[in-house]
């Protein structure tokens, strides 16, 4: 039973990298992505990536939620430029926003594997090591804290609806129920960070986040930050001679 347990609670290679050199990694292939304009390359990054996401998360349902939220902005994107001559669509045009739209999806991927392979905890005391200002991590937790928050308030928002057999139609009667929810979010939301202020205030919050010792980076994570910076590198040079 007991090795039943270990074997399930075994971390992937990518939850074991330790923050710092795994963001730094995330940066230079975001950096990369931006000279890659062969269509077929990018798109083999883009399915190698999202298999990766894949096996790290176990979960194909939040990788497809996390692309769902820049999908519709890629594929306007993609529109408005296709058809930025009019009606007269020129072959330039459609490599150009397919090479975009790629780009995009796959830099969300790699967003997507930096969160998503670590607790915020953590990486917060990784990048809270690099001696940044406090008011920028206080900031960075916060709000992180908030947006998941935030988030959840929504689903519970949404449940409330459809228990109530409420459907959206463009009516007035569905106007003023958005509305109605909005501002109680944000009578909501401003009670709510008044409660923080004080209770931060009487706990002795003096601006910056208390946080624990970093993980210390070892050989491994640096052999995974050389090793992924000579792929970025190989991949644009045959890009660059295509």
């Amino acid at each position: 039973m007991q090795s039943q347990i270990h074997k399930n609670s075994k971390k992937t290679w990518l939850e074991t990298w330790e923050p710092k050199t795994k963001t730094l990694t995330a940066f230079i292939w975001l950096i990369g992505m931006l000279f890659l304009d062969n269509p077929i390359i990018v798109g083999i990054i883009l399915i190698s990536l999202f298999v990766i996401c894949m096996l790290s998360n176990k979960n194909i349902k939040q990788v497809f939620n996390s692309l769902k939220i820049v999908l519709p902005f890629v594929i306007f994107s993609m529109i408005t430029l296709i058809f930025s001559n009019g009606l007269n669509i020129r072959e330039e045009a459609v490599n150009f926003a397919m090479i975009l739209g790629l780009r995009v999806l796959a830099s969300a991927i790699i967003i997507r594997i930096l969160v998503s392979t670590q607790s915020f905890q953590t990486y917060l005391n990784s990048m809270n090591s690099l001696n940044l200002p406090p008011v920028f991590m206080t900031t960075l937790f916060l709000t992180t804290r908030y947006t998941t928050f935030l988030m959840n308030e929504f689903k519970h928002i949404k449940n409330a609806l459809k228990s109530r057999l409420f459907k959206a139609k463009g009516n007035k009667n569905t106007i003023n129920t958005y509305a109605n929810v909005c501002g109680g979010m944000i009578v909501k939301g401003i009670d709510r960070s008044e409660a923080v202020y004080k209770a931060m205030k009487s706990r002795g919050f003096c601006g910056t986040m208390p946080v624990d010792n970093p993980k210390p980076i070892t050989k491994n994570d640096l052999i995974k930050l050389l090793s992924s910076i000579i792929l970025i590198i190989i991949i644009v040079m045959i890009d660059s001679n295509i």
